[in-house]
């Protein structure tokens, strides 16, 4: 009967341990998970930081082509008013 009893209290206490493998097997795979969409969201941002960075590159870009541009425009429009106003004041003399 003490054996019995000894023997209802171990396999009691073996289905208990079961149960708790069986609830960390559950909260390491939830675990996983996580890290997994951590691990994806950072992914994402990294992704995301990078494109915007070469986005502002490329901007950056265009805006120093574009002043030069203006400025290339603007010496030619001098040059061919000073050319104009040089030949008007000959025209006049």
């Amino acid at each position: 009967m003490v054996t019995e009893l000894l023997l209802c209290r171990h396999m009691g206490e073996g289905t208990r341990l079961q149960n708790d493998m069986e609830a960390l097997r559950e909260l390491l795979a939830t675990y996983e998970q996580s890290i997994q969409r951590k691990d994806q969201v950072i992914s994402n941002l990294t992704a995301g930081l990078q494109h915007h960075r070469n986005r502002m590159e490329v901007q950056r870009s265009f805006t120093e082509w574009k002043v030069k541009h203006n400025d290339a425009k603007r010496e030619v429009f001098l040059c061919f008013t000073c050319f104009l106003l040089t030949f008007r004041l000959d025209f006049l003399s």
